[in-house]
């Protein structure tokens, strides 16, 4: 008796398409997930690029890691008892008040790098900042202080002006130099006051 083989040209034709169909499929869709990957990758490359060319300002201390030139802070000196900031220069950011006696309509100002000499706040000073209401007046000429000081700035419901010493507060030329540069210095930065 002899048996017959089963014909196996379809059979093979088959797996053949099965394989050809299968491959197409994986290579299909490995073209598309390529493709969607670099499209992703694209714009996060173009979004990192458009954020480093524009600064951030919703930060505006925020520092950068890149090479970019970094803003300087602007710093002040804020009068706490008053709710008020005063911006300052490179040569007067360490400068500080203090009230004398208890009388806050006065703060009285310098710089620390002059502290130990007569122009220290608590001494002679290198000036002050006087505060007043629209209604207050002089207790010797009893005029308001508001048409006395026409140059006083007005943040909230008080005006505030810088007002200088009537001698200098150091023998010292170099600390004279110093405190007179610092005086003329915080003079034009009191026309910036601003509310805290």
């Amino acid at each position: 008796m002899h048996l017959s083989r089963p014909n196996q040209k379809g059979f093979i034709s088959i797996e053949t398409f099965l394989i050809i169909v299968v491959l197409v499929l994986v290579g299909g869709t490995g073209y598309f997930v390529y493709h969607a990957t670099k499209k992703t990758n694209d714009t996060f490359t173009a979004a990192a690029k458009a954020a480093e060319s524009t600064p951030d300002t919703s930060k505006p201390h925020a520092s950068s890691s890149t090479s970019a030139k970094s803003v300087p802070t602007k710093e002040y000196l804020a009068i706490k008892e008053w709710g008020v900031k005063i911006p300052l220069t490179e040569s007067t950011k360490d400068a500080y008040y203090v009230f004398l006696q208890n009388d806050t309509s006065s703060a009285y100002l310098s710089l620390h790098s002059l502290d130990g000499t007569q122009c220290a706040a608590d001494q002679t000073s290198i000036g002050a900042v006087f505060r007043y209401l629209p209604g207050d007046q002089d207790p010797e000429s009893h005029e308001f202080y508001s048409s006395i000081y026409t140059d006083g700035i007005k943040v909230g419901n008080y005006y505030y002006r810088y007002a200088s010493p009537q001698a200098g507060c150091s023998d010292n030329n170099q600390t004279q130099t110093k405190a007179s540069d610092a005086r003329q210095q915080l003079m034009n930065s009191i026309k910036d006051i601003k509310a805290e």
